[in-house]
């Protein structure tokens, strides 16, 4: 994959086999990267934007400060499509409006794909905003200061993750399960959307995500606090 300018793969479709490579810088735009070998491969601040990786072997690459952002545009989207990413460092990554997540189809559309395998990736202050993370694999990942707001992760593994500081307003979390996570907290969660989830406590009602047992725990006691003076200001109006 050497050999090639740094605009080389703009636009193009790409079938290869072979491993690695060095990116750094390169231009992406709008690319189609089909089952490649890219283990280990340096995209440090590529333009990924548009870019479409489909089924790649990204384990351990290195996604560093790569610009994959959607800006509003569905036909621009970066897509990682059933890849591979387990181990993968994406540390202050712009992929806000880009997906990750299970996709679907209907008729004749684009054929559907598995989410994708981020287990063990650092995502520290990556930008996902609004992004599809459906079905997503984050267990054991590091997404400290990561930006999620708006972001859907139903169904998403987040087992034993690292959430400190991590930005969920509006995420929606149905489904997910974040058993073992660490480093979150309860208004991390209380500014997202968590109806019709599986949890590991069936005291509430709207069964959201399986939270960490300690913020779950809390979440429970805050709830029957919170229904017990609503009865009791409902008593005093009567």
């Amino acid at each position: 994959m050497r050999g090639f300018g740094k605009a080389a793969y703009a636009g193009q479709q790409l079938h290869t086999s072979q491993p690695g490579g060095q990116f750094r810088g390169w231009d992406f735009r709008d690319a189609q990267l089909h089952k490649l070998n890219l283990r280990g491969a340096d995209f440090r601040d590529a333009d990924l934007r548009g870019a479409t990786f489909w089924e790649c072997d990204l384990r351990g690459a290195d996604l560093s400060h790569v610009n994959g952002q959607s800006e509003k545009d569905p036909e621009r989207e970066t897509s990682f499509l059933g890849c591979d990413m387990r181990g993968a460092i994406l540390d202050g990554a712009r992929l806000n409006g880009a997906v990750l997540g299970r996709r679907h189809t209907f008729f004749n559309q684009r054929p559907p794909y598995t989410a994708t395998d981020l287990t063990a990736a650092s995502l520290r202050g990556t930008q996902l905003r609004g992004a599809n993370l459906q079905g997503v694999v984050f267990a054991e990942a590091n997404l400290s200061g990561a930006d999620l707001t708006e972001a859907n992760l139903t169904g998403g593994e987040m087992i034993r993750a690292l959430i400190i500081g991590a930005v969920m307003r509006g995420a929606h979390l149905r489904a997910a399960d974040f058993s073992g996570a660490q480093g979150g907290t309860i208004e991390q969660f209380r500014e997202s959307s968590l109806t019709s989830s599986n949890m590991n406590h069936h005291a509430m009602y709207t069964k959201p995500a399986r939270l960490p047992e300690a913020i779950a725990q809390d979440w429970v006691l805050r709830e029957t606090e919170n229904a017990a003076r609503t009865k009791e200001a409902n008593s005093n109006e009567q």
